[in-house]
């Protein structure tokens, strides 16, 4: 038993402020394999009580697990460093001084951090989340500290810094009315029945399934364009993964109905004059 002892608690490094043996491999190995287990066991309890009671958000013990594990990790490391002989309060002290000095360099990381915990403490954005950014519509696939991954609608995977979603402007449709309005623009020849045109466009909104029948539509006379007597279809409906596939249907429509009614589209028209030769 004496030589077993021996053997753990024999030096593999060692310094003057800091001893590795090891015995201290084996501690630092069980405590982060204890915090693994210790948090995944925490996420099954909580996922089989999501399962049997719809008060459970899932997306907000997805947060708490994070949360949870970021401080657990965080106390593991400061005990294993105490372990090894690291003084803390030193270290703080020391690297204190080099934060200032790179603080600068870093702001941008530091920002993203900061981000982070903001969406984790206040579940502004959650797993599962679809949200609208600079013009584009992503689900939320994990949200890190630093960074969160979102799919986009081609099937991409596409890292975004946490900061981007607390200062940008960005549409959380997970949080909102799923319903909205959605338009259509379109322009028709000059000299074309407006009142046919007006009846054609709603009928094709009215027939698609996928329209909020009782939020009514309508249809806007927009302008006197250059070459098209400009208007504006407008109508309700789910906002979804795929909800520009509802207008793409009813363009669809909209077209067909056009040619069997002979009402044309037109396109710009530009005319060339030559110069004179002088």
């Amino acid at each position: 038993m004496k030589e077993i002892l021996e053997v753990l608690n024999y030096p593999l490094i060692h310094t003057d402020h800091v001893s590795v043996s090891l015995y201290s491999l084996i501690f630092i190995l069980i405590v982060f394999l204890a915090i693994h287990l210790f948090v995944r066991s925490v996420k099954f309890i909580l996922n089989r009580l999501t399962s049997k009671n719809d008060d459970f958000d899932s997306a907000k013990i997805y947060t708490i697990v994070k949360l949870l594990r970021y401080m657990l990790f965080v106390i593991a490391t400061a005990l294993v460093l105490d372990n090894i002989g690291v003084n803390i309060n030193a270290l703080l002290i020391g690297s204190a001084a080099f934060l200032a000095a790179i603080g600068l360099g870093l702001q941008s990381i530091f920002q993203d951090m900061v981000s982070g915990l903001v969406i984790f403490f206040e579940g502004i954005i959650h797993k599962g989340d679809i949200l609208e950014i600079d013009d584009m519509v992503v689900e939320v696939e994990e949200i890190n500290l630093r960074t969160s991954k979102v799919k986009n609608r081609d099937g991409n995977y596409v890292l975004i810094p946490n900061s981007k979603l607390t200062t940008n402007n960005v549409v959380n449709w997970s949080h909102q009315n799923i319903l909205s309005r959605f338009h259509i623009n379109i322009g028709v020849a000059y000299g074309s029945d407006t009142d046919l045109v007006k009846s054609i466009l709603i009928e094709c909104a009215q027939n698609h399934k996928l329209t909020i029948k009782h939020k009514g539509y309508a249809v806007w006379f927009e302008n006197f364009g250059d070459s098209a007597l400009q208007f504006r279809l407008l109508f309700w409906a789910r906002k979804s993964w795929t909800s520009e596939v509802i207008q793409s249907e009813i363009r669809f429509s909209i077209d067909k109905a056009f040619r069997e009614n002979n009402i044309m589209i037109p396109f710009p028209q530009r005319v060339m004059h030559n110069a004179p030769i002088k």
